[in-house]
């Protein structure tokens, strides 16, 4: 299985939140490949930029950074992303830009999106996501 981080699922590893640092490394034990997209990778770094304490934020990001797959967004991610968007639209239910981009990618892969946001994502028909803060198993 191929998972996709969203941001604040990267934030959480980097920062040892209870129960999502040990999900993450039982998928990599299991043989799961764990990936991000550019963009998710972009608002992590900004994060930590912008935080109280850079220098600090960036050295923890860029640990995370170093053993994930930073992964492009291609053009046929985009076309996913942009038929979501206009079905979404149509639907009166849509979504964040960067989740938007980041769900069209992880649909055009077969990839299994990792993210809290919930409330975002569930509203992509089809898309695989789960949650590593919930207790229940991945």
């Amino acid at each position: 299985m191929i998972y996709t981080l969203d941001t604040n699922a990267m934030i959480d590893i980097v920062n040892s939140r209870r129960g999502v640092r040990e999900r993450y490394d039982e998928a990599v034990r299991a043989g799961g490949e764990i990936v991000a997209s550019s963009l998710a990778s972009h608002e992590l770094i900004y994060g930590a930029l912008i935080s109280p304490r850079p220098d600090e934020h960036l050295r923890r990001a860029e640990r995370l950074l170093v053993d994930v797959k930073i992964v492009p967004i291609e053009q046929e991610d985009g076309l996913a992303a942009a038929e979501l968007r206009r079905e979404l639209r149509l639907q009166g239910r849509p979504i964040g830009g960067y989740d938007l981009i980041i769900a069209g990618q992880a649909m055009a892969r077969g990839w299994t999106v990792v993210s809290n946001n919930l409330s975002e994502y569930e509203r992509v028909p089809k898309l695989k996501v789960v949650d590593w803060v919930d207790p229940a198993p991945a």
